[in-house]
């Protein structure tokens, strides 16, 4: 199932299909926009979650060495999340750095490009890039990859990837600014979506 089909069966569900394409437009925005917030609500906690059951085994000090260091293809995969948004999004990527500098385990740099509009799209879609990405890669390994895991060490390498990525895929408080600043002009462009998807009744 693909998101428009989930979008337009928890609208059907729920009975918030009113028939008029541009309520159904902004029913479907508003309820895009709750299980973007949810899931990172969610994520953000399991990840504190893991974080604490660490610490209470191993101490707080490894606790955060393990969650900061040792899951480093997790950082791989928040930075690139990041640029990947960017460069799909006409933004141009300038710089990344995998490695820590001060309070920052990872860091993009981009120029964003194109008018008021289209960088405040720009801003939102690439600081929400990390929890998009990482739901559709944990998603992918746990239909594709464990299936195929027919040892111990296979299964253990596949559980260390998917708690590095799951515990890199909340935002930084940088992420939260620039979601803050673009968030009004991203509603705007995936309600004009949702309008044009209902006008050609496409879901």
């Amino acid at each position: 199932m693909n998101g428009s089909d989930f979008l337009g069966e928890t609208c059907q569900r729920f009975h918030l299909n009113t028939g008029n394409i541009f309520m159904d437009a902004g029913i479907k925005t508003l309820l895009l926009f709750l299980i973007l917030l949810v899931t990172g609500f969610v994520i953000r906690f399991v990840s504190q979650m893991i974080t604490l059951v660490i610490a209470i085994f191993v101490g707080e000090r490894a606790s955060l060495l393990f969650c900061n260091y040792i899951t480093w293809p997790g950082t791989v995969h928040h930075e690139f999340s990041h640029a990947l948004a960017a460069v799909l999004t006409g933004a141009k990527v300038t710089r990344i750095s995998l490695v820590r500098h001060g309070d920052k385990l990872g860091e993009v740099n981009f120029i964003a490009r194109g008018g008021r509009l289209l960088i405040g799209f720009q801003m939102a879609i690439i600081s929400i890039a990390p929890i998009v990405c990482g739901v559709i890669t944990e998603a992918l390994l746990y239909s594709h990859v464990l299936p195929v895991c027919d040892s111990r060490w296979k299964y253990a390498l596949l559980l260390y990837l998917m708690i590095s990525i799951l515990l890199h895929m909340t935002l930084s408080g940088q992420d939260m600014q620039n979601l803050s600043k673009g968030i009004v002009p991203t509603l705007l462009v995936f309600y004009v979506f949702f309008l044009i998807a209902g006008f050609f009744d496409l879901f």
